[in-house]
């Protein structure tokens, strides 16, 4: 596990010091993230440690200090996030992002519709909303901040086709920069991917069987339906057929 790297890397043999160390620095890169929690005590809706902002949480947590650290220090690409937030969400207008606490060190993801003075809180933001600006603020990071591999489970989830359209085409140019893998179940989201970006995972008794489908079999088959329609004809499998 991770603690006998971390102590092999310390106190290994020297051959074993430089696997353990690759190891480990593979490792620190690789991010899961999981923004399916966004109910009243979710971790993005709390106040979090203003330095914690080097790299963002599995579950954004951190998320305002990590977009307060872009402000402070990146405003073009704190500027290029709020912009992209706008596309799904027409009357978001900006972050509130002030410290707050002893010492100001606190930091809570507050915000400004358009059309109004008020200061909102995350808790005022939409399930669905909210889960954008998540996958939004961590695809459009600089692309030397982002993690060498991105797992999200399900970044469907509550977003409007819309907002899927744009956080597809966010993945696709992250992954030029970094290794993403993505699971979902959404014959939309699935649309704006072509047949060589997918794989499909279906259980084969005590395993999961992972098959990619052939584009040249399914080239008829792709004249008439989209990639979507086409998985949900179980012509690919991975469904409950």
């Amino acid at each position: 596990d991770e603690t006998l790297l971390r102590d092999t890397a310390s106190e290994g043999e020297s051959t074993a010091i430089t696997t353990a160390t690759t190891f480990l620095y593979m490792l620190n890169r690789c991010r899961v993230f999981h923004f399916h929690d966004t109910g009243p005590t979710a971790r993005i809706m709390q106040y979090c440690y203003i330095d914690d902002s080097r790299w963002l949480m599995h579950d954004a947590g951190n998320l305002a200090a990590v977009l307060y650290r872009l402000q402070s220090q990146n405003e073009t690409a704190y500027r290029q996030i709020v912009a992209t937030i706008k596309q799904v969400a027409p009357f978001f207008d900006d972050f509130v992002l002030e410290p707050t606490g002893p010492g100001k060190k606190d930091i809570i993801l507050n915000w400004r519709h358009r059309a109004s003075d008020l200061v909102f809180g995350p808790h005022q933001l939409s399930d669905g909303t909210l889960r954008a600006i998540c996958l939004i603020s961590l695809l459009m990071q600089p692309a030397e901040e982002l993690p060498c591999l991105i797992i999200v489970d399900e970044p469907e989830l509550g977003l409007h086709p819309y907002a899927l359209s744009v956080i597809a085409s966010l993945f696709q140019s992250a992954s030029h920069h970094a290794q993403v893998l993505l699971s979902t179940q959404s014959n939309e989201f699935l649309n704006h991917f072509d047949v060589e970006d997918i794989v499909v995972v279906e259980r084969d008794g005590e395993a999961s069987k992972f098959v990619r489908p052939n584009a040249e079999e399914l080239k008829d088959w792709l004249q008439d339906y989209s990639l979507g329609e086409v998985w949900t004809k179980n012509v690919i499998g991975a469904g409950p057929h």
